[in-house]
């Protein structure tokens, strides 16, 4: 009788416990998951936009959540998706496209935020690299002939493409 009294107390205290924290208002946590959670571009050309990268949210909890924004840390890091705000049930999820654009040869690190409408975040971290181009010099419009009297300047002109500095001697 005594394993039978004892087993009851455990119940009871285990129920009692989880009553009382419903009843002081322990708020019920939708699990939100962000996939990848890491979006590497590599190197990119300076420029030029990479190509998208599928990112999805799921709502892997019971409870229903709301996204209300999507946001990204840095201008070069742009975000493409459905128009917000989105309701997701349990087991639902969504997917937007995220691109990567540097303005300048460096490193890029930055962030894309969900909000939802609890105020709560869930995020991806977003990294590439910018890297230039070396192109080399060449002529696209080529010096015309000239005529003059010895002893006077003649001035040529030319149009050349490539990567600065161009330098052009002769």
């Amino acid at each position: 009788m005594k394993r039978t009294e004892k087993r009851r107390r455990n119940i009871l205290g285990g129920a009692l416990l989880t009553a009382l924290l419903v009843t002081i208002g322990m708020p019920a946590r939708a699990a939100v998951t962000v996939g990848p959670s890491a979006v590497n571009f590599g190197n990119q050309v300076v420029g030029t936009t990479s190509v998208a990268t599928t990112v999805k949210l799921t709502n892997t909890n019971t409870n229903r959540i709301t996204i209300t924004s999507v946001s990204v840390s840095l201008s070069q890091f742009s975000y493409s998706g459905p128009s917000l705000p989105i309701t997701l049930r349990s087991g639902q999820s969504f997917t937007g496209t995220v691109s990567f654009s540097p303005t300048a040869a460096q490193a890029y690190t930055g962030t894309l935020t969900f909000t939802r409408s609890s105020g709560s975040r869930n995020t991806a971290t977003l990294s590439g690299t910018g890297v230039q181009t070396t192109l080399p010099p060449s002529i696209t419009t080529q010096p015309v002939s000239q005529t003059v009297i010895v002893a006077q300047a003649a001035t040529f002109s030319i149009v050349a493409t490539g990567t600065d500095p161009l330098a052009i001697s002769g």
